[in-house]
Formats: C-alpha cells, structure tokens, sequence
C-alpha cells in the first residue's frame, strides 16, 4: 500500500513539474507576442492588409462585370433586331 502511495506521489511530483516548465514557456510565448502585437505598425498593416487585398480584388472584378453587362446588352439588341426583321421577312 505504501509502494501504491509512494508511486503516485512520484507521479504527482512529476506532473508538477512538467506544469510549472510549461507555464513558464507559456509566459514566455505571451511576453513574445505581446512585445510584437504591441507594435502599433504591425497591428496596423495586420488590419490594412486585407481591406487592401479585398478592395484591389473588387476594384478588378468591377470592369469585367461592366464588359459582361454590354456585351449582354449588345447580343440582346442584336437579337432582338434580328428576330424583327425576320418576322417582317415572314409577314411579307
């Protein structure tokens, strides 16, 4: 019984102290990105940088759809002339 006892708190000590290692490299890690986060340049390209990316997307999407729209428009008018004058065609 005193063998079980003694192995568990052999046990307990050990995950003490893999505990404690592992807190002091997590106060570690946060002091790190805490120092770099802290840097009012990074944080604001962080906070630039997609607005940047999506707007530049947007803004070369946007001539393509209008290409798209006359293109449409064109063939529509077409078309629609072309159907007239066949059913012009026809009537006479």
């Amino acid at each position: 019984m005193s063998s079980s006892r003694n192995q568990l708190i052999a046990k307990i000590a050990i995950l003490n102290k893999n505990l404690q290692e592992r807190q002091i490299k997590l106060a570690k890690h946060k002091k790190y990105l805490t120092s770099i986060i802290g840097g009012e340049n990074i944080t604001m390209i962080v906070m630039l940088l997609p607005a940047f990316i999506t707007g530049w997307k947007m803004a070369r999407m946007q001539p393509e759809k209008h290409r798209i729209k006359k293109i449409l428009k064109l063939a529509s008018l077409t078309s629609l002339t072309i159907f007239k004058s066949l059913k012009k065609m026809v009537l006479f």
